[in-house]
């Protein structure tokens, strides 16, 4: 197998399981057995072991040493860190923004906004979260640091997968006109304001995540996902 085949092989086993872990039908606690993977994507243990580990990274399954890996998500003490880390640095990248005009980037994002919200008119969930969180890293790539932006764009992209894996469509807490109101007053120069609007932002995303993964540990029940609710209703 070559190179190319291998990167493309294990692409397509990572978004197969990513996708079902963020659609709930792997739950957490699930094992995920490196030989019963191979034989079902049929492809070698060293492949399921590469995307285990990027899945480990992305904070979405947990690999113990003897045990092997299973389906995890971050603690609420985790989720936390994470968005502190995201609301400390994009404070400092808006408190830069401000400070020099930028009518070019705000145009930019007041297109990518519509298109947050075209998404979300027609319901698309997954391609709506995508669009959020690429605001977010549209705004730092503009403070043009690029140390500041590869690390920040790994906090962005891992926080949204655990907003997808959480958090339902209907509570979706990261909105389109919160993102306008950032940008008004980062057009302003209004550095105090900019900032308390991304604290703001980013602690009522965290919360929301907290309700929604304390609901689904009291929901849970690890055979629901094998009936269909009608059944269950009965």
């Amino acid at each position: 197998m070559g190179r190319k085949d291998a990167n493309q092989r294990t692409d397509h086993v990572l978004a197969a399981i990513r996708d079902a872990i963020i659609a709930r039908r792997l739950r957490p606690g699930q094992r995920l057995r490196e030989l019963e993977l191979a034989e079902l994507f049929g492809v070698s243990r060293t492949i399921i072991r590469a995307v285990l580990q990027q899945l480990a990274t992305a904070g979405l399954v947990r690999i113990e040493a003897n045990k092997g890996a299973s389906v995890d998500l971050p603690s609420h003490d985790e989720i936390a860190g994470l968005f502190q880390a995201r609301a400390i640095i994009e404070m400092g990248i808006v408190a830069r923004l401000c400070s020099t005009t930028h009518p070019d980037l705000i145009q930019r994002l007041r297109a990518h906004i519509e298109l947050e919200q075209s998404a979300i008119d027609a319901s698309d969930y997954r391609q709506a979260i995508a669009l959020l969180g690429e605001f977010h890293i549209l705004l730092a790539q503009a403070a043009e640091n690029e140390s500041v932006n590869a690390f920040y764009r790994s906090l962005v992209l891992r926080t949204s997968l655990i907003v997808s894996a959480i958090e339902a469509p209907a509570d979706s807490t990261c909105r389109t006109e919160e993102h306008s109101e950032l940008l008004d007053l980062i057009e302003k120069g209004n550095v105090q304001a900019a900032s308390m609007c991304v604290w703001n932002h980013l602690q009522e995303i965290q919360t929301s995540l907290r309700v929604a993964a304390e609901k689904g540990e009291q929901d849970y029940h690890p055979l629901q996902h094998l009936f269909l609710r009608e059944s269950l209703a009965k």
